[in-house]
């Protein structure tokens, strides 16, 4: 921590730690490293570990951790090349796309179901009117 304190200027304040595998160092142990699930840690430092690494004591001074343990993980999930031969371009492939809903379809589904509770309901009401004059047998008078 001394050495990461080293090498802020006046006042500055460190704005994430970015932890990638299990060094040590930065987790602790393996231990803490599989306890810990990948993504954005707010709040690690409330945590108790029996060997407290580096994120744990930046996490204590509110600085938020970004831990990422199993790449391979998160290459499968969002489709990532495994090799990077030849390196791709900056803001291309399908975790940089963006789907988008044709609106045209959604309006006619819409309308489509609107006016189909509407029906619903009409027949409803008619078909109330026509079973209030009916007896049935089985009440008592």
């Amino acid at each position: 921590m001394a050495a990461y304190d080293r090498l802020l200027l006046n006042e500055q304040k460190y704005k994430a730690f970015v932890n990638i595998g299990a060094g040590v160092g930065n987790v602790g142990s393996l231990v803490n490293a599989k306890l810990i699930h990948t993504g954005i840690q707010r709040k690690l430092g409330e945590r108790n570990f029996k060997e407290p690494g580096v994120m744990m004591y930046f996490s204590k001074r509110t600085i938020p951790i970004i831990h990422i343990y199993d790449i391979n993980k998160l290459i499968s999930d969002y489709k990532l090349p495994m090799d990077n031969y030849p390196m791709p371009a900056p803001g291309t492939g399908e975790i940089f796309s963006q789907r988008i809903n044709n609106v045209k379809v959604a309006v006619f589904c819409l309308i489509i179901l609107i006016s189909s509770v509407v029906v619903v309901i009409i027949f409803d009401r008619n078909d109330r009117k026509f079973t209030t004059n009916l007896i049935d047998p089985d009440e008592d008078l």
